[in-house]
């Protein structure tokens, strides 16, 4: 499997980009599901079981979408 990771760079900080495939969730289902990159993982602190929290905004050029861990 091919990984992609592009670094951006910006005035206040690094931005990370990453890829990931979107499948069905289970057959017959309309939820579908996705890998939560190593690197992000990693960068997250995030182990099995923990919870994130999906932010969605509009934005200029479509959506912005984040990831965050509940303290």
């Amino acid at each position: 499997m091919r990984r992609q990771i592009h670094i951006l760079q910006s005035r206040t900080s690094h931005v990370a980009e990453f890829s990931s495939k979107v499948t069905t969730a289970r057959p017959k289902s309309p939820s579908l599901r996705t890998t939560v990159p190593e690197a992000v993982a990693k960068m997250m602190e995030l182990k099995a079981g923990d919870e994130i929290v999906w932010k969605i905004k509009s934005a200029s050029k479509g959506i912005e979408v984040s990831l965050s861990k509940p303290q």
